[in-house]
């Protein structure tokens, strides 16, 4: 798996094949400004967590992402 960010400033995982990327999940909110991070979980077979951590505790947010076979 890896992280990139679109031309908006919104991180995306995809998987690489062979001859392309495979998208698995892309930020479903607007760009980000300022630099974050989010960490990754790991979860029981072909699940992971992503979770931003806001410094204000405003805007955390949880993403649970299925691999898909």
């Amino acid at each position: 798996m890896d992280i990139e960010y679109d031309h908006v400033c919104r991180p995306y995982v995809y998987q690489k094949t062979w001859y392309r990327k495979r998208e698995i999940w892309t930020y479903p909110g607007s760009g980000f400004m300022e630099t974050v991070s989010f960490g990754v979980e790991w979860l029981p077979e072909d699940e992971f967590q992503m979770i931003y951590d806001d410094k204000d505790d405003e805007f955390d947010e949880e993403y649970i992402i299925t691999i898909p076979k």
